[in-house]
């Protein structure tokens, strides 16, 4: 792998945990207009997050909100 897709791929986590740290009601139409990535690559970042007891959804996919775990 390439250091910096790697690094890359870092940062766009720290960005997106960031985020959803300023606002926990963010959706992930929001995340891809502000990371300029893909759905399905945000779909991806949060299933990583979420498997590794990062982040986790607090109530329904409307109206919910992220929550930070570590």
């Amino acid at each position: 792998m390439l250091k910096g897709t790697l690094k890359s791929r870092e940062k766009s986590r720290e960005i997106i945990i960031f985020l959803m740290r300023e606002n926990p009601g963010i959706t992930q139409n929001d995340l891809v207009e502000a990371l300029q990535l893909s759905i399905k690559t945000i779909e991806k970042y949060i299933k990583n997050l979420k498997a590794a007891c990062i982040i986790r959804r607090v109530g329904p996919d409307k109206g919910g909100r992220w929550e930070i775990i570590e």
